[in-house]
């Protein structure tokens, strides 16, 4: 799984999903990473922060073309019906607005990487 993402709690928590998973592992991509980054045809699942990133949208379009089968997490900084229009139109499969409450980020990644 890729993270994208700067955030120390966001990336905890996905450690800790992944840590259930035998056999799983987290690449972390910061932001100043994300222009360099493009996305595998093996990557299960994807979780996008857009803290401080335009274009995310267009990002989970372009992991989406790559890989029909990904599923995209995406968590939005600032919420508004319109960038959550525009994320699940795009693709993505989970969106929530950070930060996501307690360990509901753990709990999605790990059904998502059990489906």
């Amino acid at each position: 799984m890729v993270v994208l993402s700067s955030d120390h709690a966001v990336r905890g928590q996905v450690a800790a999903a992944v840590a259930t998973r035998p056999g799983t592992r987290a690449v972390y991509v910061t932001r100043d990473g994300v222009a360099g980054w493009r996305p595998a045809t093996a990557d299960r699942v994807v979780v996008i922060d857009d803290e401080g990133f335009a274009g995310a949208e267009a990002l989970v379009r372009e992991v989406k073309a790559r890989n029909g089968e990904v599923r995209i997490v995406y968590l939005a900084a600032e919420h508004s019906l319109g960038l959550e229009r525009e994320a699940r139109q795009a693709g993505a499969t989970w969106y929530a607005v950070k930060p996501a409450a307690g360990r509901d980020l753990e709990r999605v990644i790990q059904t998502l990487l059990r489906a």
